[in-house]
């Protein structure tokens, strides 16, 4: 036989073992090689250049000691594992697992054979690991994996089953049933029942987990409709150890458990608000409608009633057929842009026609739902008549509120202007005064313009106090018997720089009775009256100022302008200018209502001048055309009180004694020193309370009279009072301020027995005020 001659000839045996693919090596006891095989070269090496060698030169480096360690023990006779795993290096640089197979000959050589076991390895870590992943992958599941033998006993369990109390390891071994709701079990052991018997027909079954000792289990949703006991839906299938799901050959179930309790809840949820969604639309206060396609498919009680229809007479018929004919085309549009997804105003009014033919306003908000699978309208419908009604009173009343707390802004801005500007006013007509002594009658010049200086600075002050009274509502004016020509004839004198020089003023006055009123407040009409004329003639034209006395019937005044039947000074102012039309004249009176730019009129001008002439118990009205001019008449009722005379003063007191004057404006001191001085007063001044205090405790037995401003920082008027009243309680006093708020002065002079000098003032006004409360404290 061919195998006994191959046996028997070396060198057939050399080419038997040289085929080999695993390595053959013979080494001698120290690990050096003796021979092999041609396999090596499998690893980069020629079996010449290995013979000679140490075996560990080709191992890595991991290896090579314990392949030493095992070389010894040989030596030594120890017997050693026949079977190791060695990495061999490959001449590239690469390493390569291998089995190794070793035994000791008769003659102490060693034979081995590497069998390379390198992808073996990797397919076995690839195993490894695609078994941690998977395991990984099955317990991170958030549903419930698990596997039960034939009886129902769990043979494995995910970790997912830690979220509901129960530990994965402690359920091994333990019966599904434990776990199921009582009133689930019976449904849960037929389904068991059915897998044995290899019955497939009911794969998925929906079950309650029983929770861990019936203890509260915390979830994310509420589960009280629950019983705080998770829902799941189950998909099992049967194993069976033949392709025929039999009795015989079953060995088990796999169970995927899927917690679907936020789903129950949220289905009877669902149930339960469709009803009470039911309740509410059918007895919500507003109208309630559903329309798909233009007609209505729903409607509840309240649009009955409030259309008068019953829902039978409606149902299915257009929607626009309700609607009044007016709004119809809106309607439409709103609802085709609404269907088609373009912007379109969910809220709107309408009116709607009544069953009995009246007309219904209406407030609609309508929204897109789906109905039945099909687009639909699905509106709110309110009465809102009534609403209507209180809103615009509502309006009134803020656009009143608005106006008031605008007043009151602008009125504490004018008191803040107001003390500034009076105290400027006070140095100018102070030392105006002072020039207009000591100039003598060689210099008339100089004479008329001190004086003229002095007039200016009272209708300065005249103005302020106009400002605040304005800013204040105009509750505050001393009304007294005035000649109204010669107001008149005093505004135009301070008047005519606002006119054009193409605007010509035309005067005609009539003889009138005095009529009772403030002359600072008449004033600012009348100039109000010329502004508003001069604007309505930008090309220029003719300003007509006509007085008369009248007599009006007291069944005309009533009826046309609210006045009392009786004699009337009347003054007509008109113009040739542009005029208004119907809608402006209208509004000619409103506050903030003006036809200027916002940087030419506040609109406040006329509604001022309306409000004083009201408070004065007279009447205003205009009588204005396109392209005709405008006429403001003016009615003031008249009395028979004579004018009061308005260039009389007292005569100047002759002072003596020394005056502590306290004052922040280093011009008001000064002016006031010259004024005291010309009174003859001696004069200590302080330039805040705190100096006032210390001059006045340093020389208070020659002090005589305290002059002292209110608005002061640091320390104001009052306080710098109350502490001198805290040392002497009698010494006389005179605030002054420029500031008129009543409400102020009136707390600075409580209690303090002091009176009060209003800046700007005269000479003659200080004089006054300290003849007043020297006869006071005397």
């Amino acid at each position: 036989m061919q195998i006994d001659k191959l046996s028997n000839s070396p060198k057939d045996v050399c080419t038997v073992i040289d085929s080999i693919q695993d390595v053959i090596i013979q080494l001698d006891m120290e690990g050096v090689i003796l021979y092999v095989n041609g396999a090596v070269r499998n690893y980069g090496y020629e079996p010449d250049e290995l013979v000679g060698q140490p075996l560990y030169e080709y191992l890595a480096e991991e290896d090579v000691e314990k392949e030493k360690s095992i070389l010894k023990k040989r030596k030594r006779g120890v017997r050693t594992p026949i079977l190791t795993e060695l990495n061999v290096k490959t001449k590239q640089g690469g390493v390569r697992c291998c089995e190794s197979h070793g035994l000791v000959t008769q003659n102490n050589k060693i034979i081995a054979v590497l069998r390379d076991i390198t992808e073996h390895r990797f397919a076995e870590n690839a195993l490894t690991i695609t078994r941690n992943k998977l395991d990984t992958i099955i317990n991170t599941l958030l549903d419930i994996v698990y596997l039960l033998d034939t009886d129902g006993n769990l043979v494995f369990i995910n970790e997912a089953v830690e979220k509901y109390g129960y530990s994965a390891g402690d359920m091994i071994g333990t019966n599904i049933l434990n776990y199921v709701h009582p009133d689930d079990l019976e449904e849960a052991k037929h389904r068991l029942t059915e897998r044995r018997t290899g019955d497939r027909s009911t794969k998925s079954l929906e079950i309650r987990m029983l929770s861990k000792q019936n203890e509260m289990l915390t979830f994310d949703v509420d589960s009280y409709y629950y019983d705080n006991n998770p829902v799941f839906i189950i998909d099992a299938s049967g194993i069976y150890s033949s392709e025929s799901p039999e009795y015989d050959s079953f060995v088990g179930t796999l169970g995927v458990a899927r917690d679907i309790t936020e789903k129950k809840i949220s289905e009877l949820k669902l149930k339960e608000s469709e009803e009470t969604y039911r309740l509410l639309v059918e007895n919500a206060h507003d109208g309630v409608t559903i329309i798909v396609n233009e007609k209505m498919v729903f409607v509840n009680q309240r649009f009955e009633e409030l259309l008068g229809y019953k829902r039978k007479e409606i149902i299915n018929t257009k929607y626009s057929e309700l609607v009044h004919p007016e709004y119809r085309q809106e309607i439409e549009q709103i609802r085709k842009k609404r269907l088609s997804g373009l912007p379109a105003p969910d809220v709107y009014a309408i009116k709607l026609m009544h069953k009995n033919g009246s007309d219904c306003l209406v407030e609609i908000q309508s929204s897109i739902i789906s109905y039945r699978g099909r687009k639909a309208t699905f509106s709110f419908i309110r009465d809102i008549t009534e609403q209507k009604k209180t809103e615009e009173e509502k309006t009134k009343l803020e656009q009143l509120l608005f106006h008031v707390q605008k007043m009151e802004s602008i009125g504490r801005l004018a008191g803040g202007i107001a003390h500034d500007f009076n105290n400027i006013l006070t140095s100018i007509v102070g030392y105006a005064q002072l020039l207009s002594t000591r100039v003598g009658k060689d210099k008339p010049f100089e004479k008329k313009a001190a004086d003229t200086i002095i007039d200016g600075v009272e209708r300065a002050s005249q103005l302020t106090q106009q400002l605040l009274r304005f800013a204040r509502g105009g509750t505050s004016f001393k009304p007294a018997p005035v000649d109204l020509n010669k107001i008149i004839r005093n505004v135009l004198k301070v008047s005519d720089k606002i006119f054009d020089k193409k605007i010509r003023v035309s005067t005609n006055f009539g003889e009138l009775s005095n009529v009772k009123a403030d002359r600072s407040q008449i004033d600012q009409v009348l100039t109000n009256l010329f502004i508003n004329a001069r604007d309505a003639m930008p090309s220029g034209g003719m300003l007509g100022i006509e007085t008369s006395m009248i007599y009006l019937d007291d069944n005309v005044v009533k009826d046309v302008m609210n006045l009392k039947g009786g004699y009337y000074a009347k003054l007509a102012v008109s113009d040739t200018g542009i005029g208004m039309p119907e809608e402006v004249r209208t509004r000619i009176f409103e506050p903030f209502f003006t036809t200027k730019g916002s940087d030419k009129g506040t609109g406040l001008g006329l509604a001022t001048s309306y409000g004083i002439i009201n408070n004065h118990g007279g009447a205003i009205t205009v009588y204005s055309e396109p392209g005709f001019g405008t006429t403001f008449s003016i009615y003031l009722p008249v009395t028979e009180k004579k004018a009061a005379k308005t260039n009389g003063r007292s005569s100047l007191i002759k002072g003596q004694g020394t005056v502590l004057l306290v004052d922040d404006e280093e011009k008001i001191r000064s002016i006031a020193v010259n004024q005291l001085d010309l009174l003859g007063f001696k004069v200590i001044a302080a330039k805040n309370g705190f100096e006032g205090v210390n001059l006045f405790m340093d020389k208070r037995e020659s002090i005589d009279l305290i002059i002292t401003d209110v608005v002061m920082p640091e320390m104001d008027g009052r306080e710098f009072v109350e502490k001198i009243r805290g040392v002497d309680g009698k010494i006389s006093i005179i605030m002054m301020s420029g500031y008129a708020e009543e409400n102020v002065m009136n707390r600075a002079l409580k209690n303090n027995n002091c009176k009060f000098l209003q800046k700007p003032f005269t000479i003659g006004d200080l004089s006054d005020a300290i003849r007043s409360i020297t006869e006071l404290n005397n």
